[in-house]
């Protein structure tokens, strides 16, 4: 049996009083499990962030429509947001310079399966890794 999606939502918005009660008071609203919660406070920029990981095993709501349900709090507190799914294939691009251990201890776990990204691109500032990048198939840019 499958493990359970995890939704991740990042939030940052001026800071203020109830803002982890209301977006964690959602969440346990729609029978969330929260897996992982962190928060920062900037005081000289008035500016709050989090990062709140939750289970989606029991969520009541579809993927699809907990962005639009947390719309009105994001409203009231002025959040900018972003939602993700850990079952959802991240797509990222390696930079790099002249070393290669990083970049292959990269390239091997992404060939293996340990790393589920896609790489559609390395980009580098000098040409010493061009030929690593064309031995994993991946479009070299310096």
């Amino acid at each position: 049996m499958a493990s359970p999606d995890i939704a991740t939502l990042l939030i940052h918005c001026p800071d203020r009083p109830g803002l982890v009660h209301d977006v964690t008071g959602f969440i346990f609203s729609h029978q969330g499990n929260i897996i992982d919660l962190q928060q920062h406070i900037d005081p000289e920029q008035n500016a709050f962030f989090m990062r709140l990981e939750w289970s989606l095993e029991n969520f009541t709501l579809e993927k699809e429509e907990i962005e639009a349900r947390l719309q009105p709090i994001a409203r009231r507190h002025e959040m900018q947001m972003r939602l993700s799914f850990a079952s959802q294939r991240k797509r990222i691009a390696l930079f790099v310079t002249k070393e290669n251990h990083c970049l292959y201890d990269l390239l091997a776990r992404h060939e293996s399966g340990d790393l589920p990204v896609d790489i559609p691109v390395i980009i580098a500032n000098h040409e010493t890794l061009r030929p690593a990048a064309e031995r994993f198939g991946i479009p070299f840019h310096r």
